[in-house]
């Protein structure tokens, strides 16, 4: 068991995701429980008389902000999912020194069309905040020096990626976050059209996003007036966060990934890549949106954090 879960205002990610998750008397019972000994879902079901998939879904919770770990164990009747708790204390610290803290977090700003590399499938197509650029549907059009204007740009599936020079020593980088507007790709739209979007970071696949659909029925709030109001018109503002517990998009976890994953050896350039893959469950494609485009005035948003 670690001994104790350190959290202050400078990470609040981190403490949002926590509290959050505290915030429940049923999930507070349960840390009450495993504060004693490990046990079962069922057996935790039993002892506080709750649906035992409420349990599971509270314990799912708990253990995707660290709170609780899992393992299956053989027991009488197969395998069950033992729930022990992770730390003994936590503590909030209100007084951290915010302004030094603030000086290790950086914050880049990338344009959608600064890619380095691509491969796409049509649908596909570039737009910039007054026109489209080059052809629709035509993949070479991904190569124009215009690419850089881009405030929508849009694919079937496959990959864009962006190259990102990392001034500071690499290894030092405790926390990644990356943040931009995205929906899928459908004819004109369709509110419910899922499309699997994967993010991998220096070649690790740091986990998958189901978006839920291509949206449109209404203008984007900073799209311009002259795109059709039957196109595509918003996306969902995404956060995708690794830490060194794991990789969560918004408050909900992802994978196992860590920093320490991404910039493993001496690499100081930051592989940016965003796709489609071609054996994806649901391949929905992928509308990225700029400052220009969208509900959100921003393009793509880079921050990670530096140790002491």
């Amino acid at each position: 068991m670690d001994k104790k879960l350190e959290l202050n205002l400078n990470h609040k990610n981190d403490l949002a995701r926590v509290t959050k998750a505290l915030s429940n008397t049923s999930r507070l019972d349960i840390l009450i429980l495993l504060s004693q000994e490990s046990l079962s879902v069922d057996e935790i079901s039993k002892r506080l008389n709750s649906p035992l998939t409420t349990v599971a879904s509270n314990i799912q919770i708990l253990e995707n902000t660290g709170l609780v770990r899992t393992k299956l164990q053989a027991g009488k009747h197969g395998t069950m999912k033992l729930c022990s708790i992770v730390y003994e204390n936590m503590n909030i610290d209100f007084m951290t020194n915010i302004h030094s803290d603030v000086q290790k977090n950086k914050t880049i700003e990338i344009p959608i069309g600064s890619y380095w590399s691509f491969d796409v499938k049509p649908t596909c197509g570039l737009v910039s905040e007054k026109e489209y650029i080059g052809k629709d549907d035509d993949e070479n059009t991904f190569y124009l020096p215009e690419r850089i204007n881009a405030q929508l740009l849009w694919f079937r599936e496959g990959y864009v990626e962006y190259l990102i020079p990392i001034e500071e020593d690499a290894k030092k980088i405790k926390a990644v976050s990356l943040s931009f507007e995205a929906c899928s790709e459908a004819p004109n739209y369709r509110n419910i059209f899922p499309s699997d979007i994967t993010l991998a970071l220096n070649d690790v696949e740091v986990g998958t996003w189901k978006c839920p659909g291509d949206f449109g029925g209404r203008r984007g709030k900073v799209s311009p007036t002259w795109w059709p109001i039957n196109s595509t018109q918003f996306g969902l503002w995404k956060t995708w966060s690794v830490f060194d517990k794991g990789t969560f998009i918004d408050y909900e976890r992802l994978s196992d990934v860590t920093p320490k994953e991404i910039f493993n050896g001496n690499k100081n350039i930051l592989s940016i890549k965003i796709m489609v893959k071609h054996d994806a469950q649901n391949v929905g494609g992928i509308n990225i949106f700029g400052e220009k485009f969208g509900d959100i005035p921003s393009g793509i948003r880079l921050t990670y954090t530096l140790e002491d």
